[in-house]
């Protein structure tokens, strides 16, 4: 058993107890969840339902690892439909802000949200818009669409 759940490197992440590697490691090896996907990938991801989310780094030390919706982290000039992390996500997330994914706006946007414009890939590039929660003009925004993801970010603001 012990030999079977050896660490193990995907791209440059140590990968141990309780993460496991499918098709590299039993399942016993890691807590049910925390499957990770390495096969030809240069940094292991996550699946939760809807969304694959690559880790950069584990810290075991502090018991964290920052995530990135895949979908986001390979995209061109349009995003994805991206669901709502918070329904589904059943790890503790830390991060200090939140950024809303805003979609399916019915009306011309007033011109304090044009800067916050994304486009999406899918709904033949339609556009939605993306804004942190402390933007002051998110309920706004709020008003004007009708679907919010919500994502936790990490932002450097140095």
């Amino acid at each position: 058993m012990y030999e079977a759940c050896a660490p193990k490197l995907c791209g440059n992440v140590n990968i141990s107890f309780p993460f496991y590697i499918q098709d590299q490691q039993e399942s016993y090896c890691g807590y049910p969840g925390f499957e990770l996907n390495c096969s030809g990938l240069q940094t292991p991801l996550i699946h939760k339902p809807g969304n694959d989310y690559v880790i950069d780094h584990i810290s075991y030390k502090h018991q964290t690892f920052p995530v990135k919706n895949a979908a986001v982290s390979r995209i061109g000039d349009c995003l994805p439909e991206i669901s709502n992390i918070t329904e589904n996500f059943h790890f503790g997330v830390v991060s200090p802000s939140r950024l809303h994914l805003l979609s399916n706006s019915n009306s011309t946007l007033p011109c304090v949200l044009l800067n916050k414009q994304i486009r999406y890939c899918s709904n033949g590039n339609s556009r939605g818009l993306a804004m942190l929660a402390e933007d002051e003009n998110l309920n706004t925004a709020l008003e004007e669409c009708e679907r919010n993801a919500l994502a936790p970010v990490e932002i450097n603001r140095g």
